[in-house]
């Protein structure tokens, strides 16, 4: 554990209530800092259609935070408050660490790059997510002895509690109108969007499967009008079910019924996977991961351990290996020791060991 015992202030303009895989990430972040070090934590947890007056405030609050306590260090959510470094440079020496996470380095619009990229390079350090995001970094020209990769993390109790699964199976037999003895069921949570590969895999990979596998989909996004009209073309209404947004516990209950994580992403220009907390997720649960070796899943999923990769958009491949999890390879895993490897308080640890 590190021996850091100063103030720490964290901002970030992603915290619940609102929801997203950033969001959780800062309030576990931030919660396990609180327990190692004094950290106070400055938050926006509302629609980020609100930033243009969100950001001032989240900066001014700072600024406060730091002339009371001038030996604090700071860490900012993700790269777009690198804005805040040359301001907040007038109110403190200390160190200023950034989150990086993916699309906040790639987000392809010439403004967001020209204002962000300069002010990034100015932070003590970057921490990156994950492998594929620290490449994004090298790409714009970040220096490489300032990034420093550490993965998110995950609070194995939450998905280990006791349940009634037999109960969680009535009440999502019911929720979908589906008899479920003997159905094998795949599940994927993530945003409606393109690169989670959704349209994909159940164009392309589901046909490719015995009829007992259903698909359940947790999620919303820009996308479910097009999935909807999908799966009715190729008449799988009663295999892919999309159950939209779901609260914490019955994500947890469907991460503990179901037989296999799905992540079929598909690489879309400019809009990476930064990590796959999921996969983290779906093993803390005991849940294998299926997914496609791209970008920050590769970090995600330990291939043979919690779960195999699958080289991308290969129909067949990804097919013949949910099926060889079910004859044969799933008692090889060793899926929730993986997951043991992240939790929250050993990764915070690392966040603060970068002040060291």
């Amino acid at each position: 554990m590190s021996k850091f015992n100063t103030q720490i202030v964290f901002v970030t303009r992603k915290y619940p209530p609102a929801v997203g895989g950033m969001e959780k990430m800062h309030f576990e972040l931030s919660k396990a800092l609180a327990e190692i070090t004094p950290t106070q934590i400055i938050a926006y947890g509302g629609s980020q259609k609100k930033l243009p007056i969100v950001l001032p405030i989240l900066l001014i609050k700072t600024i406060f935070f730091i002339l009371q306590q001038k030996k604090a260090n700071i860490i900012l959510g993700d790269a777009l408050l690198s804005v805040f470094i040359p301001i907040l440079r007038l109110f403190s020496r200390q160190k200023i660490m950034v989150i990086t996470h993916g699309l906040d380095v790639t987000f392809n619009r010439f403004f967001y790059q020209q204002l962000v990229m300069p002010n990034l390079k100015k932070a003590d350090l970057i921490v990156s997510i994950s492998q594929a995001t620290k490449e994004e970094l090298l790409k714009k020209g970040l220096s490489e002895k300032k990034i420093k990769v550490i993965p998110v993390g995950i609070n194995i109790s939450d998905y280990q509690k006791e349940m009634d699964l037999e109960l969680v199976k009535n009440k999502l037999s019911k929720r979908i109108n589906l008899n479920l003895t003997d159905k094998k069921i795949l599940l994927t949570i993530g945003r409606l969007v393109e690169r989670k590969g959704h349209a994909w895999f159940i164009e392309q990979v589901l046909p490719l499967l015995d009829t007992n596998f259903i698909y359940l989909i947790v999620g919303e996004g820009e996308q479910r009008k097009d999935i909807e009209e999908l799966i009715v073309r190729k008449n799988l209404q009663k295999r892919v079910f999309l159950l939209g947004k779901v609260e914490d516990d019955y994500k947890i209950e469907l991460l503990r019924l179901s037989d296999v994580f799905i992540m079929p992403n598909i690489e879309v220009k400019n809009d990476p996977e930064g990590f796959g907390i999921v996969a983290l997720e779906a093993a803390a649960a005991g849940l294998p991961t299926v997914a496609t070796d791209i970008q920050g899943i590769r970090d995600a999923v330990k291939d043979g351990e919690s779960g195999f990769l699958v080289r991308s958009v290969n129909d067949r491949i990804f097919s013949s290996t949910i099926k060889n999890l079910f004859d044969r390879k799933m008692k090889s895993l060793k899926v929730i020791d993986h997951a043991k490897k992240y939790n929250w308080l050993s990764i915070a640890a690392k966040y603060l060991n970068g002040f060291v």
